[in-house]
């Protein structure tokens, strides 16, 4: 069979069912990060040495009907509310610390790469979303997980859930953008308040990478293929509900937090 100049480029276009593509990025998931998922090894360092306390901290304090705001075993006590690293506006350690009153490190290094594998299926359902081939859609996730700025900084556990947080902004900001929902900026505005919370380096180069996507997504009919034709007026103004919503929503949520660590500091 004989393919015409631009064939190969339409193949890579047509839909492609999602649920199967993401049961094979768990899988590989699944496979890459055996060696943690069993407890044989563990993530080193800093993970074991700064950020198992603050979890196991918050954990002790959920459990014990205690304040996880202040911690006295600091000096002569410390604000952890205020401290960027104390975990607590991380929601996958929030679950943890909720449904464990001692979390062990293997719970944390399985929580961890739970995370991973959210970023991983993020990056395969934007791919989707995009309408870009379901094969570069696994090799993204697979080097998004286990590659690169993931890899080197596994031992970070605030850097590593900026990441994941991001791919997952990432998804439903394309979605909001595309749709013109305010559903979903409301639900990225959230998401990206929790990566804001992280206030590591991750997340603020995340925020110029994310304010970039939207310019970009403005400009995209003016400056390369695109199945939405709307100008750039047009789409300025499609997306201000959504980017409203998302604003406002985290802004509340970043707000207090925000303050304290001004405060702290």
């Amino acid at each position: 069979m004989s393919m015409r100049p631009g064939d190969l480029f339409e193949l890579a276009e047509r839909p492609w069912p999602l649920p199967p593509v993401l049961a094979l990025v768990a899988a590989c998931w699944g496979v890459l990060g055996w060696p943690w998922l069993s407890g044989r090894v563990t993530i080193p360092w800093d993970a074991k040495a700064q950020f198992l306390p603050q979890i196991q901290f918050m954990a002790h304090s959920f459990w014990s009907g205690e304040s996880p705001a202040w911690a006295p075993f600091v000096f002569s006590g410390h604000a952890q509310i205020a401290d960027p690293q104390s975990m607590l506006f991380s929601p996958p350690f929030l679950i943890l610390a909720a449904v464990s009153p001692n979390p062990t490190s293997h719970q944390v290094d399985i929580t961890v790469l739970l995370a991973i594998l959210a970023g991983m299926l993020a990056v395969a359902a934007w791919f989707h979303e995009r309408n870009w081939h379901w094969a570069g859609a696994v090799l993204a996730a697979l080097s998004f997980g286990f590659g690169a700025s993931m890899a080197w900084r596994i031992q970070h556990t605030s850097q590593v859930m900026s990441l994941a947080m991001l791919a997952i902004v990432l998804v439903l900001l394309e979605r909001a953008l595309k749709k013109s929902s305010w559903g979903h900026g409301l639900a990225a505005g959230i998401t990206a308040a929790f990566l804001v919370l992280a206030r590591d380096q991750i997340a603020l180069i995340s925020v110029y990478l994310l304010i970039a996507y939207v310019v970009a997504y403005w400009l995209a009919s003016s400056i390369g293929r695109s199945d939405d034709e709307r100008g750039i007026t047009q789409r300025i103004r499609s997306s201000f509900l959504p980017l409203a919503a998302g604003t406002l929503a985290g802004a509340l949520v970043i707000a207090l937090p925000i303050l304290m660590t001004t405060l702290a500091a």
